[in-house]
């Protein structure tokens, strides 16, 4: 979680929690209380949804969701509930869910990337009717 040089963190090969079937990880983060962290996802195949946060509590899993969850500090968690999938994602739970999570504040590098894929940005979080909260696609 902190780079190709670091110790791997614990973790265990389980079933997919849903239905019991496939392959999942459930990474031990207990020790990383307080990481800064960036989490992402692709939508739709053209728009990239990135936020940032803290690390405050490593989650005993519940019936549902994913075997590795964390509960993470944002700066406007009203705001992040109210602009959570950013308009691109379609209200279903399976849908809504989902990021890839890394450890430490990779927002710029993580929009670099974006705009050398074509996808368009949007931080979840941030007021999407803003303009300096988004990143519109790069032409050509």
């Amino acid at each position: 979680m902190r780079g190709p040089d670091s110790a791997r963190l614990p973790f265990s090969i389980r079933s997919h929690r849903d239905d019991n079937l496939g392959a999942s990880l459930e990474v031990f983060m207990n020790q990383d209380v307080g990481q800064k962290v960036t989490w992402a996802k692709i939508a739709n195949l053209d728009t990239l949804l990135i936020a940032t946060g803290r690390i405050i509590e490593v989650c005993d899993f519940d019936d549902r969701g994913c075997r590795t969850q964390v509960v993470t500090q944002v700066d406007d968690a009203r705001q992040m509930f109210e602009q959570w999938g950013g308009g691109v994602l379609s209200d279903d739970m399976m849908t809504l869910l989902h990021r890839v999570l890394f450890y430490g504040d990779h927002l710029n590098s993580t929009k670099d990337l974006a705009h050398l894929f074509g996808l368009r940005v949007l931080l979840e979080g941030q007021d999407m009717a803003n303009p300096s909260s988004l990143s519109a696609k790069r032409a050509g």
